[in-house]
Order: structure tokens, then sequence, then C-alpha cells
């Protein structure tokens, strides 16, 4: 009875601040029709996956409950470990969640992403809006930019303890992304990849990037020169600047 005499907006907005709490969730699922969406939504909307997950489990209960799969709008993924063979089980479960907008590479070793996994993305999640790379190792900044680029919607970006070769400014493509919020933090050459993101579209417009999280690893100097420009027309901008070293061979950062 009290459930019907409440607006249903502040019954979702009640859900909402349990969106962690697994077990209330579960419990406010089964009180009545108007709390079952907005609990199964918080309690299927991540999907994390990892090498040593039951595939083939995950598999046959999205198949059998498609309900769920609709829930699903944010992977988490875990690649370390993942080989080919075991990257081709997981397609066909990727292929069952046509509703993801946000994913998160966050693997516990460093790795790479390989060719079938970029191009997969590329293919069947153009429009997403909201990535996350952490511990990852690319070749070089070209293939990074080509990655993002794959996202032309993108919005929300992360990048922590990634990886690349030397940037060279002739070999990189323009980029398409327009991103809203960026959190940027230990990673190659940073400066250079806010200058990428920030320079001028296939359309010539010069991007603006409203909130930014910078945890600086590069010189004082490089910061300054940039600040004045990251700085124009932005909602928010944080920074925490670090001492940097580099390693004693090759090309990337410690």
């Amino acid at each position: 009875m009290l459930s019907q005499e409440l607006p249903q907006e502040l019954v979702e907005n009640v859900l909402d601040c349990l969106d962690s709490d697994t077990v209330s969730l579960k419990a406010s699922s089964l009180v009545c029709r108007s709390w079952r969406f907005r609990s199964q939504y918080h309690l299927h909307r991540v999907l994390n996956l990892r090498s040593d997950c039951n595939i083939k489990l995950i598999q046959d209960r999205l198949t059998s409950f498609p309900a769920i799969a609709g829930y699903v709008t944010c992977l988490k993924l875990d690649l370390s470990g993942f080989t080919p063979c075991l990257w081709n089980t997981l397609v066909p479960v990727l292929q069952l969640l046509p509703y993801i907008d946000s994913i998160a590479f966050v693997c516990k070793d460093m790795c790479k992403l390989r060719p079938e996994v970029t191009n997969f993305l590329a293919q069947n999640y153009s429009s997403l809006n909201a990535l996350t790379l952490s511990n990852i190792i690319f070749t070089n900044f070209t293939e990074l930019a080509n990655l993002l680029n794959c996202f032309p919607h993108l919005l929300n970006l992360e990048i922590k303890n990634v990886y690349w070769g030397t940037y060279r400014k002739s070999h990189v493509p323009i980029p398409k992304p327009c991103i809203h919020a960026l959190s940027l933090a230990y990673c190659t050459e940073q400066a250079a990849l806010l200058e990428w993101l920030l320079c001028e579209n296939d359309e010539g417009q010069t991007a603006v990037i409203p909130f930014v999280d910078l945890k600086w690893k590069e010189d004082i100097e490089t910061l300054e020169n940039l600040a004045t420009r990251i700085g124009n027309g932005q909602g928010k901008v944080t920074y925490v600047c670090s001492a940097f070293v580099r390693y004693t061979s090759g090309d990337y950062w410690k």
C-alpha cells in the first residue's frame, strides 16, 4: 500500500541509493512490480568478465533470461590470461548484450588489446559513451588514437597506467571523440594525449573538455604551457603533480 502512495520517481531515487547493496536490492525486487525494474537494473547493470569466469554458464543464463541482458549497460573486462581461443568463446556472450554504453578494461596484469578485441569493439560498440583503460600497453600512440576514434560519441574517458611508444604527430589521425570528462593518471606522454584530444576535429572545431582530472607526471613547464589552453571553458580542472623518471632503455615512462 505504501509503495502505491509514493511517486515512482521517489521510489527510484531511493533504490538508486542502494546500487551497491546487493542484499537490499534482491529484497526490494520482490516487494512489488513498481520496485522490480529499478532493483533488477542495479543488480545486473554491471557485468564483470575475467578469464576464470564460467563463460558458458553466463551465456546460458543470458539466453534463458533475455530480460537480464537488457539490464546490462556496463562491461568490466579483465583481459589478463585471455587467449584468442578464450576470447572467441566470449564473443557470443557479448553479442547478447545490445545496450552496452560503458566499457572498462581494468586488467590485473599489464596486457595488450588484441586486434580481434579492438575490431569487435569498433563493429559492435561504436556508440559507446564511456571508456576506461587501466594497465594497458599499446605499441605506439597511433594504436591508442585509432582505438579512441572507434567511439566518436565517447563522452567520458578514464586512462590510468597506460603506456605507448613515443608520440609522433605526423602519424596520428584527427581525433573524433568530443570528450566531456577526462581522467588521466600515470601514462606515457600525457601532454601529447591532451594535445591530441584538444586539437581540431574533421569539422575544424577545437575541442573543449569541461571536466579534467589529471595526475601529472611530466615536467611543470609542460603543464604550465597547457594549463591556459586546457582551462578555457572548463567546468572543473584538477591537477596532481608528481616527479617522473624514465626507464634506462625504451620509450616508456616508469
